[in-house]
């Protein structure tokens, strides 16, 4: 009786494990299946008995957290190049090894974008700021980033969906073991896919289309930004285009009125479209509506970029060609490839003209 009993859940166990495991195999992708359970995940970070992880914490692969995600997370998809090659929405890491002062220029690569601690990879906190740039409150140190401050390894939100794994409303804890609170929710988004792991470039037809929200999560770390006055430009959920939208549709370039809506959106100047998520297409080429919205991704990089203040193109220069970036040996990729005398001419100015224009 004990032993049929035994064997009855034994059965049920075996059984349970099989469907669970051919659950994450047909609905999910790779790195899903990965994250969320599939893949032998837990060895995957963590190691196993007898391996060597004496140099983390929680017996880590890696030196730190983001060495262990750069263990996978590096060239093979984009994040963390060699020379800059990676063009996903999201931006390289590279960026922050680089900087490219001249007189009267001067440039620094911490002010290229998120400065992630990851000792392996030589990369190091922001040398210049404490704590992350808000408009008063801010509290979040500048020694605490890891891509785990901002992207969850462990997927919690499943079988839900939260965009790139990022942090939702909740607890979250830091890397000095100080536990640190995101009061927004993650965003609203959609972006194409890569293929084996890999991210093919980001384009006008193939980019993330965004919902709404970015502007709101970015202000769990960057307080203030979307209602301070002190701020240099409105983001956000109330951040309308209105009557921008036209302009926005109409600019080419510099000098350039042509353009129409359907053929108008620019991955180097993205925007929230204010819909539905399940109505975004990461491979639409139309453009905004009065309802749209400026957010803080319209003209910043998430990860890095190879400009000042991880701007999707130099604030600085009065022309955009003129960054002294495109007169050094990284200028084939600071453009994601392009150049900016192909895609706009060689007097294009500041792409804050898409909406604005100034010029």
């Amino acid at each position: 009786m004990i032993m049929t009993a035994l064997k009855h859940r034994r059965s049920s166990f075996l059984f349970f494990s099989a469907m669970l495991c051919l659950g994450f195999c047909f609905f999910s992708s790779d790195t899903d299946a990965f994250h969320w359970g599939g893949g032998d995940y837990c060895r995957g970070c963590h190691g196993a008995i007898g391996e060597d992880t004496t140099s983390s914490t929680l017996g880590l692969l890696g030196g730190d957290a983001s060495s262990t995600c750069l263990r996978c997370h590096d060239d093979t998809h984009r994040v963390l190049t060699e020379n800059g090659s990676g063009h996903s929405p999201g931006g390289d890491f590279y960026w922050l090894t680089r900087e490219y002062s001249q007189p009267g220029y001067e440039d620094r690569a911490d002010s290229h974008g998120h400065n992630i601690v990851a000792v392996d990879y030589g990369l190091t906190r922001d040398a210049f700021k404490n704590i992350a740039p808000s408009s008063g409150g801010g509290t979040f140190s500048s020694s605490w980033l890891e891509c785990s401050s901002c992207h969850d390894p462990h997927g919690l939100s499943y079988p839900s969906y939260d965009f790139r794994m990022l942090r939702s409303t909740g607890w979250i804890e830091n890397r000095a073991g100080v536990s640190y609170y995101f009061p927004n929710p993650s965003p609203a988004a959609v972006s194409y896919s890569g293929q084996g792991g890999d991210w093919p470039a980001e384009t006008d037809q193939r980019h993330t289309d965004y919902g709404e929200g970015m502007s709101e999560w970015c202000s769990n770390c960057h307080v203030g930004y979307t209602n301070s006055s002190q701020h240099s430009h409105a983001a956000g959920g109330n951040a309308y285009l209105n009557q921008y939208a036209d302009l926005y549709n109409r600019y080419v370039s510099t000098g350039d009125f042509t353009g129409s809506a359907d053929s108008a959106y620019d991955h180097f100047v993205p925007f929230e479209r204010g819909i539905d998520e399940n109505l975004l297409d990461p491979y639409s080429t139309h453009g905004p509506d009065s309802q749209s919205r400026v957010m803080c991704l319209t003209c910043h990089r998430a990860h890095a970029s190879p400009f000042a203040n991880s701007g999707r193109w130099d604030f600085r220069s009065e022309l955009i060609a003129d960054s002294p970036i495109f007169a050094s040996a990284d200028s084939a990729q600071a453009f994601y490839g392009d150049s900016v005398e192909g895609r706009y001419g060689s007097f294009q100015r500041s792409l804050c003209n898409k909406c604005h224009v100034q010029d």
